[in-house]
């Protein structure tokens, strides 16, 4: 799995909010050196500057894409702006998780409290024995351990998959609002 890691040299290129503007405006997108001094309200010198303080620690990369001379973020550009996207992959699967063992908590709930062939469980507590089973007591058939370990299982996964749909909707607000936008806070 890819970490990523702050150096001095990384955080010492966040310690500038004209850096840290110039990452926002290229978040989703390649933007050139004059739309991006257009954004940030500086001369192009200045800009030019802080994308090659930037690109030196491996923020941004300048593409050739459709805009000749653009610049874009690099993976650990993006990762530094939205790191909720490892969160949610990792909420997302804590709650499949949750709704697994919910899923086989209640089968084995249900599997011993109406297995079939077992007969009658008595009232008494004795148990019952059948060709090597293991013994199944009254308190053991009617115990609800189980079905609550479910419905608390159950209540966990869908609390990690509500979770992590409000980041996937915060993120989704937030990648609406344009640059310009952005800068005027």
């Amino acid at each position: 799995m890819d970490t990523l890691t702050l150096d001095r040299a990384t955080l010492d290129a966040l310690a500038s909010d004209v850096r840290v503007d110039l990452l926002k405006a290229l978040d989703g997108r390649e933007a050139s050196l004059s739309v991006l001094a257009r954004e940030v309200k500086l001369n192009k010198s200045t800009v030019f500057r802080h994308l090659s303080h930037l690109e030196s620690v491996g923020l941004v990369k300048k593409v050739g894409g459709r805009l000749k001379g653009a610049y874009a973020l690099t993976w650990k550009g993006r990762r530094l702006l939205h790191p909720e996207g490892l969160t949610v992959a990792l909420l997302l699967a804590g709650a499949a998780g949750a709704l697994l063992a919910a899923v086989g908590a209640a089968l084995l709930y249900l599997s011993i409290r109406f297995s079939p062939g077992r007969g009658p469980v008595p009232e008494d507590g004795f148990e019952l024995r059948r060709g090597g089973e293991e013994p199944l007591t009254a308190a053991t058939a009617t115990d609800p351990f189980f079905l609550y370990a479910a419905l608390a299982l159950l209540a966990v996964s869908l609390l990690l998959a509500a979770v992590a749909q409000a980041l996937r909707v915060r993120r989704a607000r937030s990648a609406r609002c344009s640059a310009p936008e952005r800068f005027a806070r």
